[in-house]
């Protein structure tokens, strides 16, 4: 058990034990005092104006900390791990580097790392704490702080640009990421607080963040002592930084956490920009109407920056939001026009389920490979509406199965039991004669289907040849590969079906009119169905979370041609299984509606009066038009059948007079 310890008993001990001025009386006043006091005494300039709420948040949290590790008192994992997701212009840098010499002032012990994009970067925040620690007003209260270690022979060291060890036995020093993260130890000591500020930048391609992820995980944090405190004080930068991904849960860093503000703490509640037009012809965007979601939030700075970098960065900066559709792959793709619940699928279709009448197809991507970037198996199932249907040939994407470190046995196992029928739908979507198919009758045994299915086709990765016959001999499974796998196919079909037709209404969403006489969101041709309880939060494949995450990070990349360097865009080919998959099955152009029957089309073609047939009077006249469609049909078979005969002949004279030469 820990023994705990007053707050004058643990002065006393560590100046006895140091034989140093730790602290002076005043410290020991001004830390009774809280944190606020502390702060503006400490830095008046730094903290002039009143705390925000998720300043008062991060305070309150970390202020505790220190006083409960000064205690002696174990922290739990949750408490120590603490993400500061401020926007620009939030101080979240300058209570970052307080954060550290908090930690030297109340715990006088203590190794912190301060850890950036670059190096440069860190040593601007280590300079930062330097410049604070050396003030008059600092070193009244912490000489022991103010001061570098002595060292042996008695002469004094010097604070250096990437390190400073304090004569009370605390130290910071600053890396980059880049940097050797291992080599920031002093001594034995492992890291008591790691401080992550900046380590996101705006020109980070993919395979970077990924590096910058294996460097944190696997050597910052490892190289923590195990009750160390981490702060990730760090704007949202763009949709697929670190801070991002930790933030929304996209990687499993720091999953355990005390996320100041609960997420992403905008600069504003309420935000309305404007454009203005210049007398040279250029657009200026101006802050029309704002509520700051802190009361001395400086205003004019924001105006300032929106002015200088314009509205996509001033977005980026100040609310976390993201003009994410440059440079994607799906450029049309709108998540709250296209996604949609099986409950609006039914409230439309009738049903929870694809109809046994429509027509669909299986398209897969087989992997199994581990490391930097995974390689999954990826099944994906799409479904186009029948012509008889509310929205006669509509795309959905209603199932997505993801394997990892699954054989192909497993997988074609696991997809047959979605397959067939279930409490929900009675008829299977794919039919196979199971008795000749002893690996299938092992787990399904022999099942009375009385269904044609509906999936027409399996396609899937064109290398794969033994795991299509695998799946095609021992799991009835008919695949072929793929004809169309190369970078851009199915690309351009995606993003016809993706874009919305305003002039339509949404048929799954509520949908407006708007002032220039189209519908907010609008009516587009594919649709991607997921569980009820997952919209807008998917957890597993019934919610297509890895489709989701994969097609909303899909963008293209310069890929080199040449060896002169010559390069052409193309779509990324990190973490995009699931598309593969899907855009090869986009590319074929048969997967088109169930035909109407020819007793829908007569219904069809009948005039819209006769169709009710309310009166007698209309009944007559439905029947009488029966009678004439019956008769314009059967000559019009008629005569097809005869110009059929006709053109059959003219065949076989051509024939005779080919051999007669």
């Amino acid at each position: 058990m820990n023994h705990r310890i007053s707050d004058d008993e643990y002065y006393s001990e560590m100046i006895h034990y140091l034989g140093i001025g730790v602290v002076s009386p005043e410290a020991i006043a001004l830390e009774n005092e809280g944190w606020q006091t502390w702060l503006k005494t400490l830095a008046p300039r730094s903290f002039s104006a009143p705390f925000s709420k998720e300043h008062i948040q991060f305070w309150d949290h970390f202020w505790s900390i220190l006083m409960r590790r000064r205690r002696g008192e174990t922290i739990p994992p949750e408490e120590r791990d603490i993400i500061m997701p401020f926007s620009r212009g939030y101080g979240k840098s300058t209570n970052a580097e307080f954060a550290a010499i908090a930690e030297g002032c109340i715990l006088g012990k203590g190794l912190c790392l301060y850890l950036s994009d670059s190096q440069l970067l860190a040593e601007e925040h280590l300079f930062s704490i330097k410049a604070i620690i050396e003030t008059p007003v600092f070193a009244k209260y912490y000489p022991a702080m103010s001061r570098p270690k002595m060292l042996k022979g008695g002469t004094q060291a010097r604070f250096t640009q990437d390190a400073i060890i304090c004569e009370n036995g605390w130290a910071v020093v600053a890396r980059g990421l880049t940097a050797n993260v291992r080599g920031g130890r002093v001594g034995t000591d492992r890291f008591s607080l790691v401080v992550l500020d900046d380590i996101d930048n705006l020109t980070d391609s993919l395979a970077v963040i990924e590096k910058k992820k294996r460097i944190i995980s696997r050597t910052v944090f490892p190289a923590m002592s195990k009750d160390g405190v981490s702060i990730l004080a760090q704007n949202l930068i763009t949709k697929n930084s670190i801070a991002s991904q930790i933030l929304d849960g996209r990687t499993d860093i720091l999953s355990r956490r005390t996320v100041i503000g609960g997420g992403a703490v905008k600069a504003f509640s309420s935000l309305e920009l404007e454009p203005e037009q210049l007398p040279d012809g250029k657009t200026r965007w101006q802050i029309k109407h704002c509520v700051p979601t802190w009361a001395y939030f400086n205003l004019e700075d924001a105006r300032a920056f929106l002015a200088k970098s314009g509205k996509e960065a001033f977005l980026a900066e100040y609310q976390h939001e993201f003009d994410d559709r440059r440079g994607k792959c799906i450029s049309n793709y709108d998540p709250e026009a296209q996604v949609i619940t099986w409950s609006e699928f039914q409230r439309v279709f009738k049903v929870r389920y694809i109809p046994e009448h429509w027509r669909a197809v299986c398209g897969v991507d087989i992997g199994y490979s581990d490391g930097q970037h995974p390689h999954y198996s990826a099944w994906m199932f799409l479904a186009v509406a029948a012509q008889n249907s509310p929205l006669p040939g509509a795309q959905f994407v209603y199932r997505s199965k993801v394997f990892q470190h699954k054989s192909i046995d497993d997988q074609a196992i696991e997809v047959w039991r979605d397959l067939l029928p279930s409490s929900e739908r009675e008829f299977a979507e794919y039919v196979a004669d199971f008795s000749e198919f002893p690996a299938l009758q092992e787990h399904f045994g022999v099942p009375e289907i009385a269904s044609n299915g509906l999936i027409q086709s399996f396609q899937m990765s064109h290398e794969r040849t033994g795991e299509m016959l695998t799946l095609r001999t021992r799991y009835g499974l008919p695949f072929a590969k793929f004809k169309h796998w190369k970078a851009h196919d199915g690309i351009a079909q995606w993003n016809t079906l993706s874009l919305a037709d305003r002039t339509k209404p949404n048929p799954f969403k509520i949908d407006q009119i708007e002032e220039d006489g189209k519908y907010e969101i609008g009516r587009p041709g594919l649709y991607y169905i997921v569980d009820d309880d997952q919209y807008g939060d998917p957890r597993d494949e019934r919610g297509l979370k890895t489709f989701l995450r994969q097609l909303e990070n899909w963008n293209y990349v310069p890929v080199e041609i040449t060896k002169t360097g010559l390069t052409e865009e193309k779509p990324s080919k990190v973490d995009d299984d699931t598309l593969d998959a899907l855009k090869a099955l986009l590319q074929y152009i048969y997967l088109e509606p169930t035909p109407l029957t020819e007793q829908e089309q007569v219904f069809e073609r009948m005039p819209e009066v006769l169709k009710e047939a309310a009166t007698p009077d209309a009944r007559q006249q439905r029947g009488y038009w029966l009678q004439q469609e019956e008769k314009r049909i059967r000559i019009e078979k008629e005569r097809q059948a005869r110009s059929n005969v006709m053109a059959l002949g003219d065949a076989l004279d051509n024939f005779d007079r080919m051999r007669g030469r």
